[in-house]
């Protein structure tokens, strides 16, 4: 099984830019993404596992991004969108 997520940023950002805040998300939420993930730096977030979001069908978060001595947060909400069989 693979699955697809969409990926929702909270403002209008850089392919470039998208990507590395996803790195910055799996690193800082481990007990989420336990695996890598493969992002298309727009709003697609693929993973051969299921994400942990509980009992929900997404989940948001707060990522920190610091860039020297200035640091930011970001909410990036992600859905599950759908499962895809691989047969």
């Amino acid at each position: 099984m693979a699955y697809t997520f969409i990926v929702a940023m909270e403002k209008a950002l850089r392919a470039a830019f998208n990507l590395k805040l996803i790195e910055a998300l799996q690193s800082q939420y481990p007990d989420v993404f336990v695996k890598a993930t493969v992002y298309d730096g727009k709003k697609n977030l693929y993973t051969s596992h299921k994400l942990n979001f509980g009992a929900g069908m997404s989940r948001q978060f707060k990522v920190t991004w610091t860039e020297g001595n200035r640091a930011s947060n970001f909410k990036i909400t992600i859905t599950e969108a759908r499962e895809i069989s691989m047969e």
